[in-house]
């Protein structure tokens, strides 16, 4: 079995190589996210629509504290439909420790206190082909369960199958 380079999620606790950092001749960003229904994060952003970018200027609005506009968190559209609320990237955050920057950017998209975000490879091309392999699983696992449900009876014992 081979092991990706760069793993597409990772937990929190175990974060990935900092950005630009070149591990087998290869680089990549991780964001550090929470990931959400369109429907969720305009109920966490108290109504602000989705379209024509108004969550941006919501979450631009909403970012304080002692926080530089460069560390502001940003939502990301992916192509299986869910935003991917990224509090922060793989990037050194000089004077600044994880958990302030994590608590600000849950306070500003609304996020549950008991949601833990994860690192996710950028960009979120993957996240298709996880998609894919899940709705493939689920075909045939329902083809395999319709199989079984049209498997002719077992015959009682002593009787003859025809």
């Amino acid at each position: 079995m081979s092991t990706e380079i760069f793993p597409r999620r990772l937990p929190l606790d175990k974060p990935p190589p900092r950005d630009r950092s070149i591990v087998k001749e290869r680089r990549t960003l991780y964001g550090l996210a929470w990931v959400c229904s369109r429907y969720q994060l305009s109920k966490n952003l108290v109504g602000v629509s989705t379209v024509h970018g108004e969550h941006r200027d919501a979450i631009s609005e909403q970012w304080k504290g002692p926080f530089s506009f460069e560390l502001a968190p940003t939502a990301v559209l992916a192509m299986d439909g869910n935003y991917y609320l990224v509090a922060l990237w793989n990037r050194p955050h000089p004077g600044h420790t994880l958990e302030a920057i994590i608590e600000a950017a849950r306070t500003v998209f609304g996020v549950d206190e008991k949601a833990i975000p994860e690192w996710h490879r950028f960009p979120l091309a993957w996240v298709i082909r996880d998609k894919q392999e899940r709705e493939k699983r689920a075909l045939d696992e329902s083809v395999e369960d319709l199989a079984i449900a049209n498997e002719p009876p077992l015959s009682a014992p002593g009787t003859r199958a025809h």
